[in-house]
C-alpha cells in the first residue's frame, strides 16, 4: 500500500507540497519525504534529488527569515557540526546503524523531556548556550552517520528560545552551510548528475510555493503551539526509531 501511495505521481507531488507548507509554518514535515522519494525514484536519486530540494527549501527561508538569523548560534553550531558531520561519514562503514539510531532516540527523549521539566522555554530570551558543542557535534555525527541529524537540533534550538522566525532562518542556515560539502561530494560521486537535476526542478517550484504559503501560516501560530509541534514531532521520530 505504501508503495502505491509513493509512485503515484500526483500523491507525490501533493505530499510534497505540504510537506513544504508544513516544513515552513511548523518547522517540521519534510521527514516523511525521505522514505517516498527512496521509493518512488530509488535509493541513490533520491538521495540527490531530495538534497537539492532541501537546498532549495533552505535557501527560501533563509530569504524569507534572514533578518530573524541568530548568527552566534549559526556559528557555533555549524563549527562544531562539521567535525561531528566528517566523523560520521568516515565511521558509517564501520559501526552497527542500529546501535546509533536506538542510543540517538533513548538521548533525544530524555533531552526534551528535561527542557519540558525544567521548563526552559522562554519566548524572548536566548537561553545558555553549553549544551552547543556536545549537541552540535552530536548533530554533525548523526547526519553524517544516518543522512540525517534534524532529530537533535530541532530540540536544540527551542530550548535556546529559537521560536518561529528565528528558529526557522537559523535551522535554514545551519542545514543548508552543512549541506554544501554533501552537495560537492554527490556531485563528484554522479549521485547528483544532469538527469537528477531535471527530476529536482518540479520540487523547486514546489518550494518555492509552499514555503510563501508556510510563512503566511506561520503568522497566525503562536509560540507555545510551534514549541510544542516541534518537540512533538521529534519524540514521534525518536519513538520510529526505537521501533526499526
Amino acid at each position: 500500500m505504501i508503495e502505491s501511495f509513493a509512485t503515484n505521481v500526483y500523491i507525490f507531488y501533493t505530499v510534497a507540497f505540504l510537506s513544504s507548507i508544513a516544513s515552513t509554518a511548523l518547522g517540521i514535515g519534510s521527514g516523511i519525504l525521505i522514505p517516498l522519494a527512496a521509493l518512488f525514484y530509488g535509493p541513490k536519486e533520491s538521495i540527490g534529488i531530495m538534497t537539492l530540494y532541501f537546498c532549495v527549501q533552505n535557501i527560501n527561508k533563509i530569504i524569507l527569515f534572514k533578518k530573524y538569523i541568530h548568527w552566534k548560534i549559526v556559528k557555533k553550531v555549524v563549527i562544531w557540526a562539521i567535525p561531528g558531520a566528517i566523523a560520521g561519514s568516515l565511521l558509517l562503514t564501520y559501526i552497527p546503524e542500529d546501535f546509533f539510531k536506538k542510543f540517538l532516540a533513548i538521548a533525544m527523549i530524555m533531552y526534551i523531556a528535561n527542557d519540558i521539566i525544567r521548563k526552559k522555554y522562554k519566548k524572548t530570551e536566548i537561553e545558555d548556550e553549553k549544551n552547543i558543542p556536545i549537541l552540535g557535534v552530536a548533530y554533525g555525527f548523526f547526519s553524517g552517520l544516518l543522512g540525517s541529524g534534524n532529530i537533535i537540533k530541532g530540540p536544540l534550538f527551542t530550548s535556546l528560545g529559537l521560536i518561529k522566525e528565528t528558529y526557522l532562518g537559523t535551522y535554514s542556515i545551519t542545514s543548508f552551510l552543512l549541506n554544501i560539502p554533501k552537495v560537492t561530494v554527490y556531485t563528484f560521486s554522479n549521485i547528483i548528475n544532469t538527469s537528477v537535476l531535471i527530476q529536482a526542478l518540479p520540487f523547486i517550484s514546489i518550494s518555492i510555493i509552499g514555503t510563501q504559503i508556510g510563512k503566511n501560516f506561520l503568522k497566525r501560530i503562536n509560540n507555545n503551539f510551534f514549541y510544542i509541534a516541534i518537540n512533538i514531532s521529534c519524540i514521534v521520530s525518536a519513538l520510529l526509531l526505537l521501533a526499526e
